[in-house]
């Protein structure tokens, strides 16, 4: 059997986890595209867990930070 890739997952757990859950999600992946997938699911302020002080890293997660502009806590 072959695994759901991250980015097909997301699109069924985040919803599921954000009906049942009223806690900000952490949304765990070095991969870019996923991480922005994740994102444009995601319903409020999520936490981000994959970004490193590598340069690479900071250069392909910042922007889609930058992108999603999380709302600030009320």
């Amino acid at each position: 059997m072959r695994a759901k890739p991250p980015r097909g997952l997301a699109r069924w757990a985040i919803p599921l986890l954000q009906c049942e859950l009223k806690i900000p999600l952490s949304i765990d992946s070095p991969n870019p595209r996923a991480m922005e997938a994740a994102l444009k699911i995601h319903k409020v302020r999520a936490l981000l867990n994959s970004v490193t002080g590598e340069k690479s890293s900071l250069d392909s997660i910042l922007p889609i930070i930058r992108e999603f502009k999380p709302p600030k806590p009320s």
